[in-house]
């Protein structure tokens, strides 16, 4: 079950307040650890130590306890003092680099980071990190989106590759977590072709075949309960009307990462809902 080593990206934004108290609430349900992670660098004491030879040990303790004294103050209305203390540290380094160290060093199982990128020049939670664990870790990474900790249902995005049945299980495993309802989407893409080509496909027809050989196969691979829709359209706009048109949403979706070189870009739909996160994601690395 995930959930039994969370780490979180944390600073002083809404979006990183989110993503820690959705992280609490996955690690709670799950019996688990909580970790938050707090990054902090700055290049010109970098340059002090490489080029000017100063001892810059002692600066970078300070920006160290500077950062994790101001995600303190950011969550102390939603954490106790003795939670912070326990699960709160800060350190050294690129955000993205800082949350997959801490991870390896605590068995993480989940990532968890802020879903939009801040305007403040101090926020660090961005896209970037998201896609930084994702093509480097084997994790399952959450997005908090626009509605914050709040899940009420889980939604899983599903395709008719093996890739489906690892987001189907993962999907499961958040919903009982959660105690939340589940359900399954596969969309069905208009067909297209080159302008001024026509092969005398009759649209409407291809369009009700493919949505029956979808429902034949998924349906066979869905448990039992777990509702299907099949729509079609344009992919990404089809599961981003699906995932906002109703209660706060934990949208479910692999990556569809190929092995180490083909995972450094992840699947276009992936990638454009993890640009602006309709709602809240977990997305699934496959390499």
């Amino acid at each position: 079950m995930i959930g039994r080593s969370v780490v979180v990206g944390v600073d002083t934004s809404d979006e990183a307040r989110a993503a820690a108290l959705l992280g609490r609430i996955l690690a709670e349900s799950a019996g688990g650890a909580l970790h938050l992670v707090a990054a902090t660098t700055h290049a010109l004491l970098d340059v002090l130590g490489t080029r000017a030879g100063v001892d810059v040990e002692r600066l970078h303790e300070g920006l160290i306890s500077a950062a994790a004294e101001k995600v303190k103050q950011r969550l102390q209305d939603d954490f106790s003092p003795d939670e912070l203390e326990r699960s709160l540290s800060a350190r050294l380094g690129r955000p993205e680099h800082v949350l997959a160290e801490c991870g390896r060093e605590h068995s993480a199982d989940l990532f968890v980071v802020g879903g939009r990128r801040h305007r403040a020049p101090a926020v660090w939670i961005h896209r970037g990190t998201a896609h930084h664990l994702l093509r480097t870790t084997d994790q399952t990474v959450v997005i908090a989106g626009p509605d914050g900790p709040q899940i009420d249902r889980v939604l899983v995005s599903v395709d008719r590759s093996d890739i489906a049945d690892r987001a189907i299980e993962v999907a499961l495993e958040f919903s009982e977590l959660l105690g939340v309802p589940i359900e399954a989407i596969h969309v069905v893409p208009h067909p297209t072709l080159p302008r001024g080509l026509d092969l005398g496909i009759n649209t409407s027809t291809w369009i009700r075949q493919e949505e029956d050989e979808a429902h034949r196969d998924l349906r066979s691979r869905l448990p039992a309960g777990v509702d299907l829709r099949v729509l079609h359209g344009e992919v990404e706009e089809t599961i981003r009307r699906a995932s906002e048109g109703g209660p706060p949403t934990l949208l479910v979706l692999g990556a569809h990462g190929k092995g180490r070189v083909h995972r450094m870009l992840l699947g276009s739909t992936t990638e454009a809902l993890l640009s602006d996160p309709p709602t809240s994601m977990a997305i699934i690395p496959t390499g």
